[in-house]
């Protein structure tokens, strides 16, 4: 009797799983559909945007450096860092072996004309949650980032 039990706690528990990792995949997949559309308007997308946004707020990093911060490999992000160039965005500086990446006056002009559009945006992106229940949702994601 006692496997029974414990056998249906794991099933459950596999259930519970299976539901959370279904939700986060969908929170996920609307997020990035949401951030995709505000951004289109500036001609970016998410990770282009997320590349420009760790570049300021470094001022100054390595390709490396720059693929450690979004969690993704160097390779992954050449191409994007291609294209951010040739808007003019943003510019490569190489020393030696190791390739620096800046803002360009251009890059933090648009960052700065996106800045406050997105306070907006994420106000209303966020908007049926209180601000307790966003700060409980980040103490419950927080184990599952770290």
């Amino acid at each position: 009797m006692k496997e029974n039990k414990q056998g249906s706690r794991l099933d459950k528990k596999l259930k519970t799983s299976l539901e959370l990792s279904d939700t986060l995949s969908k929170a996920y997949h609307s997020q990035t559909k949401a951030y995709n559309l505000f951004l289109k308007r500036w001609g970016l997308s998410l990770p282009q945007y997320s590349i420009l946004k760790q570049i300021q707020r470094h001022q100054r990093l390595s390709q490396k450096e720059l693929a450690e911060h979004l969690l993704v490999s160097k390779g992954n992000i050449t191409q994007l860092i291609g294209k951010l160039e040739r808007a003019g965005w943003i510019a490569r500086e190489q020393e030696w072996k190791t390739k620096y990446l800046t803002l360009t006056s251009s890059g933090t002009v648009l960052m700065n004309q996106i800045e406050p559009e997105q306070k907006q945006f994420l106000l209303q992106l966020y908007q049926d949650l209180t601000r307790k229940e966003q700060k409980m949702m980040i103490r419950l994601l927080q184990p599952l980032v770290d």
